[in-house]
């Protein structure tokens, strides 16, 4: 058996429109050139690392069933087994259904978070092969699932330094008796710099956060236009607000426990979000 030959895919956004603009057959067009990629490469893995769909809730039945055609060639036609984690953009609840069901069929899915990252191991010539499959986790989530809720390691957690725009980001964090490294990067050029110096084994983390958006998704394309201090701002912003909370929990905010209760969780979804619309 020959090293395993891993697809890396992020960012589909399947039914995405533009200025009123549906760029699905183009998805579509592209899907199918990676399934050629994989004939030609021999993969041996897909991995689907987030924003499968562009919205939550998906946009049209077209783009769930370009996403099935996706899947189901990959794992049926070309027998690659499948690892694929929720984005910020996905419904973690929605992408977990039938992940049991598929996951005997070696499509591994990772919509909601849990406490641990889902583990999938797999083969090659040297041995096991161990992916685990962190989806995309909201701060509400992780103080969640934190064995110690108390303000003192929220307010730890809050001052690691991990916030802000630098392009290379680290702090270290101790859970139990293990201290764990982290890092956050800005911009793929960085990544490709941060890469560089693990490999020639000048730097090791246990986890590595790349944002494509300078500074995150608070600076991201689908935020109001603006120019980087305003950016920069709004960001400090979003910070100020989160450190004078009340309440850190979204389920223990009484106005949103009344909202889901009265609405329904895809109705809150559409009054919490914006849409723009040209004018």
């Amino acid at each position: 058996m020959p090293p395993l030959n891993l697809l890396h895919l992020a960012d589909l956004h399947l039914g995405k429109r533009v200025n009123g603009f549906d760029l699905l057959p183009d998805q579509r067009y592209i899907l199918e050139q990676v399934l050629d990629l994989c004939t030609a490469h021999n993969v041996q893995a897909v991995a689907l690392a987030g924003d499968i769909y562009d919205t939550a809730l998906p946009p049209s039945a077209e783009a769930v069933s370009v996403l099935d055609a996706f899947l189901s060639h990959v794992r049926l036609e070309l027998k690659i087994p499948v690892l694929a984690i929720a984005g910020n953009h996905d419904s973690a609840e929605r992408l977990d259904y039938a992940a049991g069901l598929l996951s005997n069929q070696q499509v591994y899915l990772a919509g909601q978070f849990t406490s641990a990252p889902r583990r999938v191991i797999l083969q090659d010539e040297f041995g096991e092969l161990t992916f685990d499959l962190l989806p995309f986790v909201r701060p509400a989530t992780v103080r969640h699932c934190l064995p110690d809720k108390s303000k003192n390691a929220l307010r730890e957690i809050s001052i690691l330094g991990l916030r802000g725009d630098a392009p290379i980001k680290e702090a270290s964090v101790t859970i139990g008796d293990t201290e764990l490294k982290l890092a956050v990067v800005n911009g793929l050029a960085n990544a490709k710099e941060l890469l560089k110096e693990i490999d020639e084994g000048k730097k090791f983390y246990h986890l590595i956060e790349v944002m494509t958006c300078q500074g995150g998704c608070v600076g991201g394309a689908g935020q109001p236009y603006g120019l980087k201090k305003s950016k920069e701002k709004r960001g400090d912003g979003l910070h100020l607000s989160d450190n004078a909370a009340m309440f850190k929990r979204a389920e223990r905010n009484p106005v949103v426990a009344q909202m889901m209760a009265e609405y329904g969780e895809e109705r809150c979804h559409e009054l919490l979000h914006v849409t723009y619309t040209n004018k």
